[in-house]
């Protein structure tokens, strides 16, 4: 694995990443899965840009976590000091003035 983007997002999940994979693209698709730490998601490989993409699954602390691709025969691969940063999604509470 070469790159991921974005980085960061939110701990209430959803954010679609993209981690390139340069050369690799016949261990990974077409049925990668993306791990969050040790969290599976589903994934789909675009050939075109050389990556697979993933959402983000719900996490209940902020923080890094690191990312991992597992290939349909079980093989598995980690980004060298590859993570996604799970940050808390800010809440408004009250806007002053009301008027």
């Amino acid at each position: 694995m070469v790159d991921v983007f974005p980085q960061y997002g939110s701990t209430q999940g959803g954010t679609a990443v993209s981690v390139l994979v340069n050369g690799m693209s016949d261990l990974l698709a077409p049925r990668a899965k993306c791990f969050f730490d040790n969290i599976a998601v589903n994934s789909t490989f675009d050939s075109n840009s050389d990556s697979v993409r993933c959402i983000t699954p719900k996490m209940s602390r902020a923080g890094a976590v690191v990312i991992r691709l597992s290939a349909s025969d079980g093989a598995s691969f980690a980004l060298n000091n590859g993570s996604f940063i799970f940050h808390v999604q800010p809440e408004v509470n009250s806007f002053n003035p009301t008027e």
